[in-house]
């Protein structure tokens, strides 16, 4: 069983035990050029809510643009992060659990092709909206990166959608963040590589990999 980290420092500073349970294999966004490794942990002290820890090549995550959403309930909460020089960096965040009707906004896409989604259904507007006004921007917004569950409806009618927004490597600040070098080729980019990621550019890729899905 990997041992990479064992605690974690919380938003307040305080360093908390981290048990891991089983490494959950590298995330198939990420390898290349920085491969990403997922571990699903466990705080002793709270084992009844599993937890979900992302290494990251150091100074490759938002933890702004995360907590910030995450506090719009926008994002999975951040517990913490474990940052030691010359090593990965470790983000700990809330595990979307599948037990728990969590899917990507792109599997549920492929499962319920006769509901219509695009950039103006409600809850991504809010996610938009949002980012808008935070001046933030999050450089890979497709469904793959969107995590989504039905929440109870009334009778046979269906229950609203829950979103959560994974996957901070790129975001930042407008004006700020940047698209990295290497990307996949065959996705449809709105900005070139090592260009500022555009205010509109979130908007416009996440409504063409929506558009795809259904074609």
């Amino acid at each position: 069983m990997p041992r990479v980290y064992s605690t974690y420092l919380n938003s307040s500073g305080e360093n908390v035990d981290l048990e891991f349970i089983k490494l959950l294999g590298p995330s198939s966004l990420h390898l290349h050029p920085n491969p990403t490794l997922l571990f699903l942990a466990k705080n002793p002290a709270d084992s009844e809510n599993s937890l979900l820890v992302k290494l990251v090549a150091p100074e490759c995550y938002s933890e702004t643009v995360h907590r910030t959403l995450a506090a719009r309930g926008l994002a999975p909460l951040l517990h913490g992060t474990v940052c030691v020089a010359g090593a990965p960096s470790a983000i700990v965040m809330e595990y979307l659990d599948a037990n728990s009707g969590w899917m990507t906004l792109q599997k549920y896409i492929k499962e319920h092709q006769e509901i219509k989604i695009n950039t103006e259904h409600p809850r991504l507007v809010e996610l938009l909206e949002a980012m808008k006004q935070e001046g933030f921007v999050h450089g890979d917004l497709r469904p793959i990166n969107i995590m989504c569950r039905e929440l109870p409806g009334r009778g046979k009618e269906r229950g609203e959608l829950e979103i959560k927004v994974i996957d901070f490597d790129w975001a930042g600040k407008l004006g700020v963040a940047r698209y990295p070098a290497g990307r996949n080729p065959e996705i449809p980019w709105p900005g070139n590589q090592r260009d500022f990621i555009g205010g509109d550019d979130d908007k416009k890729l996440l409504g063409k990999t929506l558009a795809k899905l259904y074609s």
